[in-house]
């Protein structure tokens, strides 16, 4: 993890990257190697861990970063996880785990991020700081919508 600054007489499309973490320092990265931090582990979907499937994203942190990984199987408090691009298992607590969040720009901004636990979609609410359920969403607008059309027929 590190903290991302405009980098100027670098390469065009380079960042100066900071890392936190000791004896790591800093490096010049292309633009398009850096994403947005995802949202905060306290917007995890609710019982997220409890719920994982067999294969599901996750991200493990390994080695001051985060990796994106697969879940296997749960023993105990202790989490079975793929780095598929790697072929490599790491057997893990939760506390190194976190849900894989998918970022789209423009996706409007309860959409913009998305995490699938259980098989069920999860958005981002930045103004709640947590975690909506996709059909809670869409039941939310269908009814705003109802009470719009109320409005306007009165």
């Amino acid at each position: 993890e590190g903290e991302a600054q405009g980098a100027e007489g670098g390469a065009k499309g380079e960042i100066l990257v900071k890392y936190d973490a000791e004896g790591y320092g800093e490096e010049r990265v292309a633009r398009c190697r850096l994403r947005l931090p995802p949202p905060p582990l306290s917007a995890a979907p609710p019982s997220w861990s409890s719920r994982l499937r067999h294969g599901e994203a996750l991200q493990l942190s390994y080695e001051h970063g985060w990796w994106d990984v697969k879940f296997l199987r749960r023993a105990g408090s202790e989490f079975t996880v793929v780095a598929a691009e790697y072929n490599i298992s790491h057997t893990v607590g939760r506390a190194r785990l976190r849900p894989c969040w998918e970022h789209t720009p423009g996706a409007g901004l309860s959409r913009e991020w998305s995490s699938v636990v259980a098989g069920r979609t999860f958005y981002y609410d930045a103004a709640s700081g947590a975690a909506v359920a996709e059909a809670a969403m869409e039941a939310a607008a269908s009814e705003a919508a109802a009470s719009e059309a109320a409005a306007s027929e009165a």
